[in-house]
């Protein structure tokens, strides 16, 4: 147990002292030019391969709109315990005390050992930027190896054969939206509560012909509607079924802005309406 201890102080007082060096080495190199600007940075310079850290794992699980997605449990694992680990490490700096005993206190144990400090920080930058690569790398299959369940197939084949019904009697069209759009629309509260939407679409001109989507000029020109100054999404849902088994539909039309999406129209109806 004294052995452990001792492994786990000396593992410790390494990691101290890997961030005293560089905060001890710009602290002395500003005393000497005395910039006020680069002395409120030093903390920031010393925590330099945590912050490599950190950027690295957000920018392995960054999807292709900016925002940080963790789709499975194994993600959620790298991305939490690498942040995690980073945080704790950047916290280290924040307990120095006086800067002259800091700075003398490096001094000499950089005379004792020169090398040894030398190959640990070469070794300590060699790990993390490791780190980063092993994540960046490995991130992208975790999400391609998720296991979907036999059941979560059954879903999607329904919903398939949901969507070929729709084509034909509304005209629907199954596009794939891209990531921000698909966040909106899975936070939406039809979302939550049907779940998701037999198909998501944009209006374009070729679907105004009908009487379906006739409500939408309401809120914009048939002109603006069909070069795109005015962009339209419509998701339509199951909401349940009537006493004769025939689907009650749920379509909401939203205006695509430019961080949401503004519900401008909605319509629910049975699948043996005519349009």
């Amino acid at each position: 147990m004294t052995e452990g201890k001792n492994i786990f102080s000396r593992f410790f007082r390494m990691l101290v002292m890997l961030h005293k060096i560089p905060y001890a080495h710009f602290t002395e190199w500003n005393n000497k030019r005395k910039r006020k600007a680069l002395a409120a940075g030093i903390y920031f310079l010393s925590i330099l391969p945590e912050y490599v850290l950190l950027a690295g794992t957000f920018l392995a699980a960054t999807g292709q709109d900016g925002y940080v997605h963790l789709v499975n449990v194994p993600q959620k694992i790298v991305v939490y315990g690498l942040a995690g680990l980073a945080m704790l490490l950047m916290a280290i700096p924040l307990g120095f005390g006086d800067d002259k005993k800091l700075c003398k206190e490096v001094r000499q144990e950089l005379r004792k050992r020169p090398r040894y400090w030398k190959r640990v920080l070469a070794v300590y930058w060699t790990i993390i930027v490791a780190l980063v690569v092993v994540v960046n790398i490995a991130f992208p299959t975790f999400s391609e190896n998720t296991i979907h369940t036999e059941n979560e197939y059954v879903k999607e084949s329904k919903r398939w054969r949901d969507y070929l019904s729709l084509r034909f009697a509304i005209g629907a069209r199954q596009e794939s939206p891209n990531e921000a759009l698909q966040r909106l629309i899975d936070q939406d509260k039809r979302t939550v509560r049907y779940g998701l939407p037999v198909y998501a679409m944009q209006v374009r001109k070729e679907d105004m012909a009908g009487e379906f989507r006739v409500g939408l000029l309401n809120h914009a020109t048939f002109e603006k509607i069909g070069d795109g100054r005015r962009k339209f999404v419509e998701c339509t849902w199951v909401k349940g079924y009537t006493p004769d088994s025939i689907r009650i539909l749920l379509t909401g039309w939203y205006e695509m802005k430019k961080v949401e999406l503004c519900p401008v129209d909605s319509l629910e109806w049975t699948e043996n309406m005519e349009f």
